[in-house]
């Protein structure tokens, strides 16, 4: 099977010719590929600066500001502490005292009483009069 060498030049030029435009495709594909990711890293660039560059800015600020309260409502916290701790011990040694000074708070209420008693010689106490007015038909201490 003998072929005209003629016929296989031409089918080489046809594949060398195909292969020539898959190489001018790759290359132009690259080439849109190379200036849209130039143009995407410029837009990239300017929205930093524009919009993240600020924004980032101002989150630094309220980090910062954040950070102020914190340190201060931790010293709020400590002292707040300190002072329920020193009156939860005031109020232990009020009820240690307590606890053990009724009986003289007692004693000394009962002698108040019966020399309010003895003092008042015999005279009772009177109630005060129950006065109702137009304003006030009925009645009140």
């Amino acid at each position: 099977m003998m072929g005209n060498p003629g016929m296989t030049n031409v089918w080489l030029a046809i594949i060398a010719l195909v292969a020539l435009a898959e190489f001018i495709m790759i290359v132009a594909a690259a080439v849109m590929a190379w200036r849209l990711y130039s143009k995407i890293s410029t837009t990239i660039d300017q929205i930093e600066q524009r919009h993240i560059a600020p924004l980032t800015s101002k989150v630094h600020v309220l980090v910062g500001e954040m950070r102020e309260v914190t340190a201060k409502l931790k010293h709020a916290e400590e002292s707040i502490r300190g002072v329920v701790t020193s009156v939860e011990d005031k109020a232990r040694v009020v009820a240690a005292i307590a606890q053990r000074g009724w009986p003289v708070l007692a004693g000394v209420r009962a002698v108040s009483a019966a020399v309010r008693a003895f003092s008042n010689s015999g005279r009772t106490h009177t109630e005060p009069g129950l006065v109702s007015t137009r304003d006030r038909p009925w009645r009140t201490v």
